[in-house]
């Protein structure tokens, strides 16, 4: 659980920097992440994520898409 929120701290930093900041631009609120499971075979799940830039102004951007495997681990899809 430490290692998915430091994961999700660090996505956070790294996607407030690549936002850019123009007078108009709408604020970054939040980032959020869906995450949907799959079974890899038997018993054995994994999960589809999505990340997601929630601006003050209602509009939310997606960001990335990567899996998690049944340990928590990050992959590319």
């Amino acid at each position: 659980m430490k290692l998915q929120l430091a994961s999700m701290a660090a996505l956070a930093v790294a996607l407030a920097g690549m936002v850019s900041t123009t007078a108009t631009a709408a604020e970054v609120v939040e980032v959020l992440e869906e995450c949907v499971p799959f079974r890899i075979s038997g018993n054995v799940f994994h999960q589809r994520c999505t990340s997601y830039v929630v601006y003050d102004d209602g509009t939310r951007e997606v960001t990335s898409h990567y899996n998690r495997d049944e340990n928590g681990m990050i992959y590319d899809p």
